[in-house]
C-alpha cells in the first residue's frame, strides 16, 4: 500500500472515529510499522488540521473535532458484525481467522477480537482444523437433506448470476441461514462447490432488481404509477395501474397490471420501468393473475386480432423447437406447429430465418412471406 493510500484510510477512519486503535493497532490494520502510523498522524495533525489525540481509557486515536456517533449504533454495528460472523461460522464450520477476515473484508485483528466477544457471551465455539460451534447442542436443526440443500444452493447462484449484487447477497445470506439450522453432519461442502458450479450471466437485463420491490406492493390495495418506455416509445410516459401480479418468461420478469389510461390488461416489462411510486388511490380491479393471460413477447406487441398460424416443419426443426419453443402458445404435434400471436410481421421474420420450414395458414402470412421473398430478391439480384 502507497503512502497515500494509507494516509487517505487512516484520515478516513479517524473522521468515522471508529475502530478506535493504538499506533501499533493501525500499523496491523494498514500493513506498516508503529513509526510510520505515527509520522502519519503527524502529517494529519499539521497539514490537515485534524485533532488527532490520544484516549487513554480506550486505548486508541480519535478525532476531537469529530462528532461521536450515538452509543446505540455503535452497539447495533457491532451486533450487526458478530451476526454476520455467527453465520458465516455455522455455515460453512472450518474455516481460519484468515478465511473469516477475506470472507467478512476485516483484518485477522479485528476476528481475533470478535471470536473473543461471542466466547465470553457464551457461543459454543471452539477451534478444530478450523473455527466451530458445537451446532448439535447449541443450534435447533432442520430435516433438509443433502439433495435438499443442493438445491437451493443451485438456485442461489442462479440468482447471483441474473441479479444486482444487493439481492445476490441477500440470496447468500439466507442460505448461510438455513445451514446454521442444519446438522453438521448432513452439510454438503458448499465453500467447496462454489467454484465448481457457475452459471453464465444473462446478456440482457431481467428486471429482477425491482422483482422485490414490487412484490411487497403487489395486493396492498393501492395503484402505483409507472415512468414507462415502450419499445414503440420515443421517450418514458407516465401509466397508472392497478398491480396484479409478476410474471418470468425465458428468465425476463414482467408486471401484469391493469392500465387504467387504457382502459385495459397490460404486461410490462420491470427493465422498462425507469421508476415508480404507490399511490393513495385504491385499485379498481383485486390483486389476482391468471398465468394463461401473462403473456408479453415480441409476437403480441401488436393490438390486432390474435390469429393461429400453422407450419409445417422438417423432423429436426420440430425436435429443436421443442427444446426452444419460441412463444409460450406454442403445440406441436408430429410435423406440424401452431402459434396464437398478433403480430404476424414479426413472425413472418422469425420464419425466414429458418431452415425446413413452410407456412401452412394464415393465408395473409403466406402473403407477408411473399413480400419479404420478393424484396430479398430485389436486393440480391443485382449483380456487382
Amino acid at each position: 500500500m502507497n503512502r497515500t493510500t494509507r494516509v487517505l484510510r487512516l484520515r478516513a477512519a479517524l473522521l468515522r472515529g471508529e475502530p478506535l486503535l493504538d499506533a501499533a493497532g493501525w500499523g496491523v490494520e494498514l500493513n506498516a510499522d508503529t513509526r510510520t502510523i505515527q509520522r502519519d498522524l503527524a502529517y494529519l495533525r499539521k497539514h490537515q488540521g485534524l485533532e488527532i489525540v490520544y484516549n487513554q481509557e480506550l486505548k486508541g486515536y480519535r478525532c476531537e473535532g469529530h462528532k461521536q456517533r450515538p452509543m446505540q449504533e455503535l452497539k447495533a454495528k457491532k451486533w450487526a458484525r458478530l451476526m454476520g460472523l455467527i453465520h458465516r461460522i455455522a455455515a460453512q464450520p472450518g474455516q481460519s481467522s484468515k478465511d473469516l477476515a477475506e470472507t467478512t473484508r476485516r483484518s485477522e485483528r479485528t476476528i481475533f477480537r470478535d471470536l473473543r466477544e461471542l466466547e465470553n457471551l457464551g457461543f459454543p465455539l471452539y477451534n478444530d482444523d478450523g473455527y466451530r460451534f458445537a451446532a448439535d447442542a447449541f443450534f435447533p436443526t432442520l430435516g433438509l437433506q443433502p439433495r435438499e440443500l443442493l438445491a437451493l444452493f443451485t438456485g442461489a447462484r442462479m440468482l447471483e448470476s441474473v441479479a444486482g449484487a444487493e439481492l445476490a447477497s441477500d440470496a447468500r445470506l439466507a442460505l448461510e441461514k438455513l445451514l446454521r439450522a442444519t446438522s453438521e453432519e448432513k452439510r454438503p461442502d458448499l465453500g467447496g462447490l462454489r467454484n465448481t458450479l457457475q452459471v453464465d450471466g444473462l446478456p440482457e437485463d431481467t428486471g429482477i432488481d425491482l422483482l422485490l420491490e414490487l412484490q411487497a406492493v403487489i395486493g396492498n390495495g393501492h395503484q402505483i404509477r409507472l415512468s414507462y418506455q415502450g419499445i414503440q416509445d420515443g421517450a418514458a410516459q407516465d401509466r397508472f395501474v392497478d398491480p396484479m401480479g409478476l410474471f418470468g418468461f425465458r428468465q425476463v420478469w414482467y408486471l401484469r397490471a391493469y392500465d387504467h389510461g387504457r382502459a385495459g390488461f397490460r404486461s410490462y416489462r420491470l427493465s422498462r420501468i425507469q421508476n415508480w411510486e404507490q399511490l393513495e388511490t385504491k385499485v379498481a380491479h383485486a390483486a389476482q393473475m391468471d398465468l394463461q393471460d401473462a403473456v408479453y413477447h415480441r409476437w403480441d406487441i401488436d393490438e390486432n386480432e390474435t390469429v393461429t398460424i400453422e407450419l409445417s416443419v422438417s423432423e429436426s426443426l420440430s425436435r429443436w423447437l421443442k427444446e426452444n419453443p419460441p412463444h409460450p402458445s406454442q403445440q406441436i404435434s408430429a410435423d406440424r406447429v401452431t402459434y396464437e400471436v398478433s403480430d404476424l410481421a414479426a413472425v413472418a421474420r422469425w420464419v425466414a430465418s429458418l431452415h425446413g420450414v413452410e407456412v401452412l395458414q394464415p393465408l395473409s402470412l403466406r402473403q407477408e412471406m411473399g413480400r419479404l421473398a420478393e424484396g430479398l430478391l430485389e436486393r440480391y439480384a443485382t449483380k456487382f
